[in-house]
């Protein structure tokens, strides 16, 4: 199952889960109804057959990419398959107050997936701040963009053959020169900035060359963020 989550978005689950998550012969299903327990953000399912009496019976797994977690049927309420999909898949509207710039106006906030588990968990909920507009998530573009601190770095053969749309930005220093040669060998553009100290991919690209929704992931273990927040590192990198 966790394999499945690293091809589809590029994410690692984080656990523990139920001993039949580990088996293998997972795979993707659909996205369905009930919003993740944890972020309230979109849920998809993986199931996996399995035979009982001569019967065979499929294993639901719930996965948030925005937490990244899983969850059970029992964990969102739920007591068969059936009962997910009679939910339509739809975001959440929540009425807001009056609109600080104006009396009487009103605006209406869409419910989006959370970036910090671990704060919801301890009784900060993440929230798209109020004042801001949700940023447009669709991306059917094959991307690769990086922000790199390392001179060691280098994209995997496979993710750069599968990115129709690939960026770099680089220090300048001349520790770097190795790491710009490769990136005009193999036909990436590249950005140099004198004072460039920050790390961050934005994609649709993991790893090993598969397709994943976008995705943003910041440097060290920080948490992979999917949803408005993968959109908005998008929109923040195209405008630099």
């Amino acid at each position: 199952m966790a394999e499945v989550a690293w091809r589809r978005w590029g994410v690692a689950l984080g656990g523990p889960f139920p001993a039949r998550f580990s088996e293998p012969a997972w795979s993707y299903e659909e996205r369905v109804g009930h919003r993740c327990p944890v972020c309230e953000g979109e849920l998809h399912s993986l199931r996996r057959p399995y035979e009982s009496q001569g019967r065979v019976y499929r294993y639901t797994a719930l996965v948030c990419p925005a937490c990244p977690t899983a969850f059970t049927l029992a964990d969102v309420g739920a007591k068969t398959y059936d009962q997910l999909t009679a939910v339509p898949s739809m975001p959440a509207p929540v009425p807001m107050g009056s609109c600080p710039s104006g009396a009487g106006a009103t605006v209406t906030a869409i419910r989006v997936p959370g970036q910090f588990p671990a704060a919801v968990r301890e009784g900060r909920r993440p929230a798209w701040p109020e004042d801001l507009a949700v940023p447009e998530q669709a991306e059917k573009r094959a991307l690769l963009w990086c922000k790199v601190t390392d001179p060691a770095w280098r994209p995997a053969e496979e993710v750069l053959a599968e990115a129709d749309d690939v960026r770099v930005s680089l220090p300048e220093g001349p520790e770097y020169d190795t790491l710009r040669t490769w990136l005009r060998e193999h036909d990436v553009p590249y950005r140099v900035s004198r004072y460039w100290e920050e790390a961050e991919q934005v994609g649709t690209v993991n790893e090993s060359g598969g397709r994943t929704d976008l995705v943003a992931v910041g440097p060290g273990d920080a948490v992979p963020a999917a949803g408005p927040w993968a959109a908005a590192a998008r929109d923040a990198f195209t405008a630099q």
